[in-house]
């Protein structure tokens, strides 16, 4: 079983700057807000694991930055939000699950778009290390057919082998589920239900 944090409403964008008829022309970043409330997505996420039983550093802890309050979801995601969030969940424990896309300039010019934070805000988030956090991506999509595809996620520019669980068939109705692969590091690191002794 794989555990995902949900911070909806945590804010991990730079903050939107809008004109007087309220469109969006760009984006502010502030670095010691952002940092703030990554390290409060991670105290957030181990106090729940913690409620339920689950220790850190027993299983790895996905952050979940796909979905926010508001959709089309709009912004560049920070690398300080990322930040915070290792650095208080520590880059051990701590994954992150979301779009495996790089943001372009023409969607934060439209304020629209391929909000992506592995191409941009991941790789700006570990400048100069060479520690890779678990991602769990979900691109290239290759449908829910069989036979399973080989393992082929999309992953940052330059850093083979950053995403550990690829999400390749999404739900596609009601009822259905996504369907993805592991390596055998990210599954070791999953939650397992002790059924007792054999």
């Amino acid at each position: 079983m794989v555990l995902i944090h949900n911070p909806l409403g945590q804010g991990f964008f730079h903050q939107r700057v809008l004109d007087g008829n309220g469109k969006i022309v760009g984006f502010t970043p502030n670095p010691d807000n952002e940092f703030s409330r990554g390290q409060n997505a991670a105290i957030g996420a181990i106090n729940s694991a913690r409620a339920v039983g689950i220790t850190i550093p027993r299983v790895l802890i996905y952050l979940n930055i796909e979905k926010e309050s508001e959709f089309p979801r709009v912004g560049r995601v920070s690398p300080n939000f990322i930040r915070g969030w290792l650095d208080v969940i520590g880059p051990e424990f701590g994954g992150i699950y979301g779009n495996v896309s790089e943001f372009f300039a023409s969607d934060e010019r439209f304020g629209r778009g391929k909000v992506g934070f592995i191409g941009n805000a991941y790789n700006d988030a570990l400048a100069g290390s060479t520690f890779q956090p678990f991602l769990w991506g979900q691109f290239p999509k290759k449908g829910r057919s069989f036979p399973v595809p080989r393992y082929q996620p999309k992953q940052p520019p330059g850093r083979s082998g950053a995403v550990r669980i690829w999400q390749y068939g999404p739900t596609n109705q009601n009822g259905s589920f996504d369907m993805n692969l592991a390596t055998d590091e990210a599954f070791d690191r999953m939650l397992r239900v002790d059924s007792g002794p054999a």
